[in-house]
C-alpha cells in the first residue's frame, strides 16, 4: 500500500494543519484527523458500498445527526471542513460514551450499539480484549490498528521510507477563468475539462 499511502497524504497535505484545529476547538486529539486515511485516503468525493461519503465516511444519518446538510442541493459530507468539524464532535461524543479511544474508534466503524452491547456484558473490557472475539467484523478488528499505524507514518513519514512532506505550503494556484452566476436562479454547471454536467440551484 506504499503508492496509495503516498497518494492519500499528498492529497490531505494541503488540509490536514486545519483539519487539526478543527479537532483541537472541539477538543479531540488533533492526530484523530489521519482517521480519515484509513476512512478514505482524504478523498472528498469517496462513497462506499454502504453509501457513505466523503473524507470522513458519513452516512445520511449520522451526517444529518451532526448538523450537515444532505439533500438535492447540497451534501456538506463533501465539505472538507465542515465535515471534519462534525467527525470530531461524533468522536468526541463516542470517546465520551467509551471513555477509550480505541473502543470509540472501533464504534465510528461498526456502530455503537454493538460496542454498547460488548460493554454491558464486559465492563472492563477493552478494544484489544474485544479484537480477539467474534463480536467484530474483520474489517473493524483491523480498522483500530490501521488507525493507530497511518498516525504514526503520517507523522513521521521519513522516518517510515516516505517521502517527507514540504515544510511549508506550496503557493496557491492561480484560478482558472469563472463565470458570475445568479445565485438566486436555477442555474445548470458542466465542468468544461470532463463534461460533467450538474443541475440544481447555485450556493
Amino acid at each position: 500500500l506504499r503508492t496509495w499511502f503516498s497518494r492519500a497524504l499528498a492529497r490531505g497535505y494541503p488540509v490536514v494543519p486545519r483539519m487539526q484545529q478543527i479537532f483541537r476547538d472541539e477538543g479531540v486529539p488533533p492526530s484523530l484527523v489521519y482517521l480519515a486515511i484509513v476512512e478514505s485516503a482524504f478523498n472528498p468525493g469517496a462513497v462506499s458500498r454502504a453509501k457513505a461519503v466523503g473524507m470522513w465516511q458519513f452516512i445520511a444519518g449520522t451526517g444529518k445527526r451532526y448538523g450537515l446538510q444532505i439533500d438535492f442541493w447540497e451534501d456538506q459530507r463533501r465539505d472538507p471542513e465542515l465535515s471534519a468539524r462534525a467527525s470530531a464532535r461524533y468522536l468526541k461524543d463516542l470517546y465520551a460514551l467509551f471513555g477509550d479511544w480505541p473502543l470509540a474508534l472501533a464504534s465510528y466503524n461498526c456502530g455503537e450499539a454493538r460496542i454498547l452491547r460488548y460493554k454491558a456484558k464486559n465492563p472492563k473490557g477493552d478494544f484489544w480484549t474485544l479484537r480477539k472475539t467474534r463480536i467484530l467484523r474483520r474489517e473493524t478488528r483491523e480498522y483500530v490498528p490501521a488507525i493507530f499505524a497511518a498516525i504514526l507514518i503520517a507523522s513521521n513519514p521519513s522516518a517510515y521510507g516516505f517521502e517527507a512532506l514540504p515544510a511549508d505550503p506550496p503557493e496557491p494556484t492561480p484560478p482558472e477563468d469563472f463565470t458570475a452566476v445568479d445565485e438566486n436562479l436555477p442555474t445548470d454547471f458542466k465542468c468544461p475539462k470532463c463534461g460533467y454536467a450538474w443541475s440544481g440551484k447555485a450556493s
